[in-house]
C-alpha cells in the first residue's frame, strides 16, 4: 500500500509540473495537493514503522528503512539544504540521485546539485572539483546537465568567460 502512495506522489508531482508549464492553474493546484497528501501519508507511515522497529528492538532496521524509503522522499531537500551549504558534492550527489522529483534522468539533476555544492566553497577545493568532473565524465555524454555542471565549476574557479561559453 505504501508503494501505491509513493507512486502517486511521484506521478502527482510530475503532473503538477506539467500542468503548471501548460498554464492549467486548477490542475496544478489539484495535483500539487494530491502529491502533498500522499507525501504526508507516506511520512506518517514511515515514522510509525520506524517507531515500531525501535520499540520491538529492531533499531537497525530504521537505517534500511530510511535509505529505501526516506531518502527518495527527502533526499533532494536534504542535499540542497545540508550538503550544498556545507560544500559536500559527493554527499549532495548521492542524496539527490535517488530523488523522486528528478524524472527520467535523476543522475543529471544530481550532477548539477553536486556542482552547486562544489562551487559553494570559495576558494573551491580541488578534491571537490575533481569529484564533480569524475561524476560528469562517468556519464559519458554531453547534455544539459553536463554543460550546467561545467559552467558552475568554471564560475567557481573565476573563469567568467568559460562559464558563459
Amino acid at each position: 500500500m505504501y508503494g501505491l502512495f509513493a507512486g502517486l506522489f511521484a506521478t502527482g508531482h510530475q503532473r503538477a509540473i506539467d500542468a503548471r508549464r501548460r498554464g492549467h492553474r486548477q490542475r496544478y493546484l489539484l495535483w500539487s495537493a494530491a502529491a502533498a497528501i500522499c507525501a504526508a501519508f507516506g511520512m506518517a507511515v514511515l515514522l510509525s514503522l520506524g517507531a515500531l522497529f525501535w520499540v520491538v528492538g529492531w533499531w537497525w532496521a530504521n537505517a534500511i528503512l530510511a535509505w529505501w524509503v526516506g531518502v527518495p522522499l527527502v533526499g533532494a531537500a536534504a542535499a540542497m539544504r545540508i550538503a550544498v551549504p556545507l560544500g559536500q558534492p559527493r554527499l549532495a550527489y548521492h542524496l539527490a540521485r535517488r530523488a523522486t522529483w528528478a524524472g527520467e534522468d535523476p543522475e543529471a539533476a544530481a550532477l548539477v546539485i553536486a556542482a552547486r555544492a562544489a562551487a559553494r566553497r570559495q576558494p573551491m577545493r580541488p578534491a571537490a572539483r575533481d569529484a564533480v568532473i569524475a561524476l560528469r565524465d562517468a556519464r559519458g555524454r554531453i547534455g544539459d546537465a553536463e554543460l550546467a555542471a561545467t559552467g558552475l565549476l568554471a564560475w567557481a574557479d573565476g573563469d567568467r568567460a568559460g562559464a558563459r561559453a
